[in-house]
């Protein structure tokens, strides 16, 4: 789990999904879960999903016809993200650290990343609208390029 003082606590996951989610979020979730190009079968992983505001979107947008793994950090923002209700037939809750994340390379077809602030070594994550290219997944043939939203956060130095 995230160190207590990076940590979302008591009812801060609630309150980040009511007031922020709608002020700030709701838009970079309907344009992330727009950059996904949907296969059937396909694997996505999304990472720092926090209340599950870009989860919701992308199961959206699967359809049904592919698999979401969404991960976050902090155990309080997934538990209030798993609280929703969201459908779960193609959807997997997992507490991982995006900068370790537990799974063999070539599990996924697709990434999306929510909000990820500035780690505690002080290196800033991906988060926020505007498209790039990556490789992010490999098969074992060919590197499989990826849609990924980017966002740099501005730095608080």
């Amino acid at each position: 789990m995230a160190e207590q003082n990076a940590a979302y606590v008591a009812t801060i996951a609630v309150n980040y999904d009511r007031y922020l989610g709608p002020l700030f979020f709701c838009g970079f979730a309907d344009e992330m879960a727009a950059l996904l190009d949907v296969h059937p079968g396909m694997r996505v992983l999304e990472t720092a999903c926090g209340t599950g505001l870009v989860t919701e979107r992308l199961l959206a947008r699967l359809g049904g016809d592919g698999h979401l793994v969404a991960t976050d950090l902090n155990e309080p923002m997934l538990a209030h993200a798993q609280s929703k209700g969201l459908p779960g037939k193609h959807l997997e809750w997992r507490q991982a650290d995006a900068t370790k994340l537990p799974f063999p390379d070539s599990s996924f077809h697709g990434k999306a990343t929510g909000h990820a602030p500035r780690d505690q070594g002080g290196h800033r994550q991906e988060s926020g609208c505007g498209a790039r290219r990556s490789t992010l997944a490999r098969s074992a043939t060919r590197r499989v390029p990826l849609r990924t939203a980017t966002r740099t956060l501005p730095s608080r130095s």
